[in-house]
């Protein structure tokens, strides 16, 4: 599944022959992805916790997310809806709403042959207004669909575990603003520290909420994150090392390199040699 950077909704068939390409490259996913599986099975690494997936099941990839596929079958079929991140305040259920824990740990749903049938013939509207031109009022509608599309599956999740207001714990929600500063600031800031002022605890704290939550430690998760999208910007674009650097936060092209070397074993030019996909 390679990075989408369409600003643009899309609802889409996703196959064998889609897939396979991408196996054991890990993407950094910036949008919303709802993707409900309809034949054969996969296994994926999403922010390095493991997931599989096979018909009638159910999950998310939220925004940023680090995703790496591991298998897929030949027969595997799904159908996945995509909301870009602009328009993500847009869509009635704030991510908030959703149970943190399940979501770091992308936890899935397994749906009955009624629910399942409701949201392929939702998908299906959905792919038949996205071919039209996209005008105001096609907008208004697709996110109408989007909207009820979450809805019928949290009202599923609501039915299963018997609660109406699914809130997340205090340290679920620690763990939640860390991710959203640490992406919107890892090019910047690489030290624990620098989050936890930000969030208002102590690095000890922090570092123990997160690692309690995700498994990993906030510094983890930190070079992680640096290092996919240095490994997204090697493969994907034609910036030199110097401009990767740059765009990193690195005070020069020589720490970055040593970084890389760390995490990979290679250098960043030898990963380029090895895993360029640009044309």
């Amino acid at each position: 599944m390679k990075r989408i950077e369409a600003d643009i909704f899309q609802a889409v068939v996703i196959n064998y022959d889609i897939l396979h390409p991408s196996l054991n490259q890990s993407v950094l996913m910036r949008g919303l992805y709802l993707v409900l599986c309809h034949s054969g099975t996969i296994t994926a690494n999403a922010n390095y916790e493991s997931i599989s997936c096979e018909a009638g099941d159910f999950f998310v990839i939220i925004p940023n997310t680090i995703f790496a596929l591991k298998s897929v079958s030949k027969d595997y079929m799904a159908k996945a809806i995509y909301i870009p991140p602009k328009h993500i305040t847009d869509i009635t259920v704030a991510l908030q709403d959703i149970n943190l824990e399940q979501v770091l740990k992308f936890n899935k749903l397994t749906l009955d042959s009624q629910l399942n049938n409701d949201l392929e013939s939702l998908h299906t509207i959905m792919m038949h207004q996205l071919e039209k031109p996209m005008t105001l009022y096609r907008r208004k509608l697709v996110l109408g669909l989007i909207n009820s599309y979450i809805f019928i599956i949290l009202g599923n999740v609501n039915e299963r575990t018997g609660t109406s207001d699914p809130t997340p714990s205090n340290k679920q929600m620690l763990a939640r603003n860390f991710f959203i500063t640490l992406l919107n600031g890892y090019r910047e800031h690489k030290d624990v520290d620098y989050y936890a002022a930000t969030l208002y605890v102590s690095s000890k704290y922090l570092s123990k909420v997160v690692k309690e939550i995700t498994t990993f430690s906030p510094q983890e998760w930190i070079n992680k994150t640096l290092f996919m999208e240095a490994q997204r910007l090697l493969a994907n674009t034609n910036l030199d090392i110097t401009q990767i650097a740059e765009k990193l936060g690195y005070s020069s092209s020589s720490t970055f390199s040593r970084f890389f070397k760390q995490n990979t074993g290679l250098t960043p030019m030898e990963f380029r040699k090895q895993h360029t996909t640009q044309e």
